[in-house]
């Protein structure tokens, strides 16, 4: 057997993918990146989730295995350059293991989460400098990763 199907509950349709494989990658991506590839990937679904969900939470762990390959030692770096790849892999076809992850997208959807992806790209590039090098502004950088990651990014330092 090449791969198996697992039911996409979007779009009601079948999904052809190799999970045991696709674990293992997640799995590898974990062990070379660091905890924070989990933590990544946790956020990104977050943020998902609190801005419409035009994308499924495959279609972004794909994503994170096509941007990181090495130590995630900086967590509000990679968070903005996980939004800086995401939009230019989302705005074509993205081909993982047996299929086009991104299948599902419609011209519109695909759209909609580009500019989703520009405005969190935006934010988080400000959020980041807010507290990078001498910068200090932590009230700053949690009002933006709240705008973000929505309420349930914590409103404190």
């Amino acid at each position: 057997m090449t791969h198996c199907e697992v039911p996409n509950s979007r779009t009601e349709c079948w999904i052809p993918s190799k999970p045991k494989e696709h674990a293992a990658l997640i799995e590898t991506a974990s062990t070379k990146c660091g905890a924070n590839f989990r933590r990544i990937i946790k956020m990104a679904k977050e943020w998902n989730r609190v801005h419409s969900e035009y994308l499924t939470g495959y279609h972004i762990e794909v994503l994170a295995l096509k941007t990181f390959d090495s130590d995630l030692d900086d967590l509000p770096w990679h968070l903005h350059m996980f939004f800086d790849k995401a939009r230019d892999l989302v705005r074509q076809r993205l081909w993982h293991q047996v299929s086009y992850v991104d299948d599902y997208l419609s011209a519109t959807g695909r759209a909609e989460a580009v500019k989703r992806l520009e405005t969190a790209y935006s934010r988080s590039l400000s959020a980041w400098y807010a507290t990078h090098g001498s910068n200090n502004d932590h009230a700053t950088a949690i009002g933006l990763w709240r705008q973000i990651f929505g309420d349930r990014y914590p409103a404190h330092g």
